[in-house]
């Protein structure tokens, strides 16, 4: 049987976890860390507001989303901004904090195993990619997560 195309993927590194694995493509840009907007709200995960290029971001950290405990931005610190992908028109982009710097790697279907009990409605699926654990975040439910926080103020079409 003739292999797939591999996925051009990332591990991006978060603090207290196993990696994400997102496709490369999802990935807008990955900046130095700044502190965000405070929201003062009751949402923990969600840390406020920053800009990016001209457009208030949403900022969120997938460790709180998932119930761990923050460790704050620590030295090695950065935001991975991704493109939204469901169309809403006030969430073009997302940024989510990261410890370090994603690592490229190609996914084979042959080179990922799926693991059991993926519990969290905020995770695709928990896998193992050729002996790397690692969690794919479901970005739509996260998405939508967000939704009831958007801002007036950001558009698709604020987009540079």
């Amino acid at each position: 049987m003739k292999s797939r195309a591999a996925i051009r993927s990332l591990f991006l590194p978060v603090s207290g976890s196993v990696p994400l694995l997102l496709p490369s493509a999802v990935l807008a840009e990955v900046i130095s860390y700044r502190a965000p907007e405070s929201l003062y709200s009751s949402t923990p995960w969600l840390l406020g507001w920053m800009e990016w290029r001209g457009i208030s971001v949403p900022l969120i950290s997938f460790e709180m989303l998932c119930g761990h405990a923050d460790r704050g931005a620590i030295a090695g610190t950065r935001i991975a901004i991704l493109n939204g992908i469901t169309g809403h028109p006030k969430l073009p982009f997302l940024g989510l904090r990261i410890q370090g710097i994603p690592r490229l790697t190609l996914v084979r279907e042959e080179s990922l195993v799926l693991q059991e009990n993926v519990s969290d409605t905020s995770l695709y699926a928990a896998v193992d990619l050729s002996d790397q654990p690692a969690l794919i975040p479901d970005l739509e439910v996260l998405e939508g997560l967000l939704v009831p926080y958007l801002r007036d103020d950001v558009t698709a079409s604020s987009e540079t």
